[in-house]
């Protein structure tokens, strides 16, 4: 399973995990910063790969 929606519902997961809102920025700026806590990096390369 791939395309936006696959996307939202991971952003919605990490959003859970961290017990607060996350800006699209600011995950797109851990991606690109690689695995940070609780590998939210790792998990958002994947969704946008």
């Amino acid at each position: 399973m791939s395309g936006p929606a696959y996307a939202v519902r991971v952003w919605m997961q990490l959003q859970q995990k961290e017990g607060k809102l996350l800006l699209p920025g600011e995950l797109v700026q851990r991606a690109k910063n690689g695995p940070g806590p609780g590998s939210l990096g790792e998990a958002q390369h994947v969704s946008m790969s």
